[in-house]
């Protein structure tokens, strides 16, 4: 043979497999190459046996794709796939016992909240009691004055307190303005009920003395009277501010607006720095923020422990403490916050037939296109033939030229039909 036809041979041989080349192209349907390359079986398998699944099933399912003869890939497929179940139902069995056991930790800890805000209510009607009984006397001015501001120091503020504390202030009132109309008439001047200054110059009558009447002595006493009375009257705002502040917190915290409840509790913790209630939601927010951080935000408001103390609507920031800054009471900073279980993790079911079960027959969650991918080769490869076919199609309502999608769908399509 001639140089020149075996020249002539080589070329029609050449053309020969371009041909064939870019048939197989066609064949295949596609203007876009297959990216990343399919992984091989054997490497798969090497995956599988590391404990790798995911990237195992869908090395499997490439090979599935590629060689539907081959039974080994098919039968390795359906195994990554019930493996990745189980794994699935594990981590969310230990997800479930970890919420059980911070739902028990925070039931223990709502129960010591209800317990110390029972005793140390008790502790302050003792108080209120205390204070009406020296108000009711007029030689005890002064003491009752000086113990009725000790009762607004020490005053419990929880978010549903607001109208008690506002009664037991009201009666202790009644008896001051009893005991001075009936003894110093002149003090109240035919008023219906005594102010803070009333209280304060209260305190001051038994102190007054004949010789009081020089100029220097009557301002002193006149000064001390008003410093008394805006002690007194600051503590009174200052309360009042808190416990519509602690009801709108409550409320803040069961709309899930956590962020904006968290500066009305660390107001009232600077009032009373080992509140209960405001501890309580401080670490029940900080449980919230860390679950949110791991997972997007549900659609329905998130809503504050069952048992907790019901807020009443009243949406008021609470001032500052000036009369706490005033007395120089010691404040100590709010605890660091524990955190709480995160949320349940979502567990991907998968029917064991080709069958239809009318949670596969819902239209699939978005995604993107990978995503949409990945999740009909998770049902394919637990034999959810008709799953994997929605997902697919959805892959590709994304992305018409995805092919390994396109591939996929036909032989899911197949296996429906045998």
């Amino acid at each position: 043979m001639t140089s020149a036809a075996c020249g002539d041979m080589k070329k029609r041989t050449a053309a020969i497999i371009v041909m064939l080349f870019t048939a197989c192209l066609l064949q295949a349907g596609s203007v876009r190459a297959l990216s990343p390359a399919p992984a091989g079986f054997g490497r798969s398998v090497a995956l599988f046996n590391a404990g790798r699944y995911r990237e195992a099933m869908l090395g499997f399912m490439d090979a599935v794709v590629e060689n539907p003869r081959d039974g080994r890939a098919m039968e390795y497929l359906k195994k990554t796939g019930a493996r990745l179940l189980e794994e699935e139902e594990k981590t969310s069995g230990l997800k479930r016992q970890e919420l059980l056991l911070g739902a028990e930790a925070a039931r223990d800890k709502l129960e010591k909240y209800k317990k110390c805000r029972v005793e140390r209510i008790a502790g302050w009607k003792l108080q209120v009691s205390r204070v009406m009984e020296l108000a009711s006397t007029p030689d005890n001015m002064k003491e009752a004055v000086v113990g009725y501001e000790s009762l607004l120091l020490s005053a419990p503020v929880y978010s549903d307190g607001g109208r008690g504390y506002s009664a037991a202030a009201g009666s202790i009132k009644e008896v001051f303005y009893k005991t001075i109309k009936d003894n110093y008439p002149g003090l109240i001047d035919g008023k219906t009920t005594v102010d803070v200054r009333d209280l304060a110059a209260a305190a001051f009558i038994n102190g007054a003395s004949a010789d009081t009447r020089g100029s220097g002595a009557h301002l002193r006493r006149t000064q001390a009277i008003l410093d008394e009375a805006d002690r007194i009257s600051h503590l009174e705002a200052s309360l009042d501010s808190l416990f519509r502040g602690a009801a709108e917190a409550v409320r803040l915290h069961s709309a899930g607006k956590y962020g904006e409840a968290a500066p009305l509790w660390k107001e009232l913790l600077k009032f009373d720095d080992r509140n209960e209630e405001a501890l309580l939601y401080l670490e029940l927010a900080a449980g919230h923020a860390e679950a949110l951080a791991a997972a997007p935000p549900p659609a329905a408001e998130e809503t504050g422990p069952s048992a907790a103390p019901a807020a009443q609507d009243q949406p008021v920031a609470p001032k500052a403490v000036k009369a706490k800054k005033r007395l120089k009471v010691k404040k100590a900073s709010a605890p660091q916050q524990a955190a709480s279980a995160g949320p349940k993790p979502a567990v991907l079911a998968s029917a064991g037939t080709g069958e239809e079960p009318s949670a596969v027959l819902a239209a699939p969650a978005g995604g993107t296109a990978d995503e949409l991918y990945e999740k009909g080769v998770r049902e394919f490869s637990g034999g959810n033939y008709a799953g994997a076919v929605r997902y697919w199609e959805e892959c590709l309502r994304l992305d018409s030229q995805y092919v390994k999608a396109k591939l996929g769908l036909e032989r899911a399509k197949r296996e429906q039909q045998e």
